[in-house]
């Protein structure tokens, strides 16, 4: 099965003990090694796995055997071919499943089939090999075994999925039908043992109910067969295990608000962390903002004050210079006030950028105040009156 060999021995020459070994082949360990029961006065017919990967073996009286790992590893009979099969007949096994044998019906003396004509394949219905039942249902208790043997499978199988890396929401709900078709078993085993006033016995079965909806059946159940007592006994097993899962709540629910908290802690620590960078990158633009606005005021409002300062002395010193130079630098200033009260408007008009047009107003002021202070400043060779208007 898949990477697994299984191979079985003699252990001693004096008696017939059997001993089994799986080898796994890819990764070249032995994950399992025991001795191999038969059936007294037998010998092993066949040896192999299930469709499932169950070890399973089958001697010549009839008996199949699975492995399992229930107590620690052991073997347990779920055939018997001595109450299906006929006195002349044998089986030759070829392999088994979940639920059904699939065998090729032989006559004796024959122990194997012939090749011509091609075998028909027979498939059975397993069936552990109990004593006879005092309630009369030996079916429903092979299917509360089998049902059973099936759910102590189901945890094994989930561990090697996860292993696997697979997904095991297949297997949920496999263990979720036969959680629900065990409880509907156990139901008739119940209507069963009251039905033959083993009424011990159905209190002992309701405890293995693993559904609340099938314990408030039973208790109905019950109640339609007028056992009030056993109704009240049902009902005290239902109340026990409501508290009982009360009870176990509260440390599901203390476990996940603290995966909470610490979920919650690590999120506000990040954010935490993420406002103080923020903070850090946004703590040298703020300032520079600050300082950057009164300025910008200041600067906007400088070009009118440069010219309101800056027109008297203008027309203090026109009366001292030659008309044609008068009106050529008021023309030259004019159009310098036009042109500089002309961009104050686009600006204005625009989103203000503190940091460039900051500069270009002090630049532009510096500018003004330099050209202001130059132009009536130069002196004139042409003009005779400009030096001596000086001294």
């Amino acid at each position: 099965f898949q990477d697994q060999l299984a191979v079985v021995t003699h252990v001693s020459d004096c008696d017939q003990m059997l001993e089994f070994r799986v080898f796994n082949i890819a990764k070249g360990t032995e994950p399992l090694k025991g001795r191999l029961p038969l059936t007294p006065g037998s010998q092993l017919t066949w040896f192999g796995f299930s469709e499932e990967g169950q070890l399973s073996s089958y001697d010549s009286k009839g008996i199949l055997r699975v492995y399992t790992n229930l107590y620690g590893g052991s073997w347990l009979p779920i055939f018997s071919a001595s109450k299906d099969k006929k006195s002349d007949e044998n089986y030759w096994i070829v392999g088994l499943n979940a639920s059904k044998l699939f065998c090729i019906v032989c006559k004796n003396p024959d122990l194997f089939p012939q090749v011509m004509p091609k075998p028909v394949l027979t498939l059975l219905d397993l069936s552990f090999p109990l004593a006879s039942s005092d309630l009369g249902a030996e079916t429903l208790e092979n299917e509360f075994m089998m049902n059973n043997f099936h759910l102590s499978q189901i945890p094994k199988r989930m561990e090697e999925v996860t292993d696997a890396g697979l997904d095991t929401s297949s297997l949920d709900d496999e263990a979720f039908n036969l959680e629900a078709a065990q409880d509907r078993c156990i139901l008739r085993l119940i209507a069963s043992c009251c039905n033959g006033d083993k009424l011990v016995r159905a209190t002992e079965l309701v405890k293995l109910l693993s559904l609340d909806k099938s314990m408030q059946g039973a208790i109905k159940l019950v109640t339609k067969l007028k056992l009030p007592n056993l109704a009240e006994r049902f009902n005290s097993i239902l109340e026990e295990r409501l508290l009982s899962e009360t009870k176990e709540t509260p440390n599901t629910t203390l476990l996940i608000s603290n995966n909470n908290v610490t979920a919650r802690g690590d999120v506000d620590v990040s954010k935490a962390s993420t406002s103080t960078e923020r903070s850090e990158m946004v703590e040298p633009i703020v300032p520079s903002v600050k300082f950057s606005l009164p300025i910008f005021k200041k600067k906007v409002k400088s070009p009118e004050e440069i010219k309101l300062g800056n027109e008297p002395t203008i027309q203090n010193q026109k009366a001292k210079v030659d008309n044609n130079r008068e009106v050529k630098g008021i023309e030259d200033n004019n159009a310098g006030a036009v042109t500089k009260v002309e961009k104050t408007k686009i600006q204005s008009q625009h989103p203000p950028n503190v940091f460039f047009k900051s500069s270009n107003n002090q630049e532009n002021t510096n500018k003004a105040g330099e050209v202001n202070q130059s132009q009536p400043q130069r002196p004139s060779p042409s003009n005779p009156f400009f030096k001596s208007s000086i001294k």
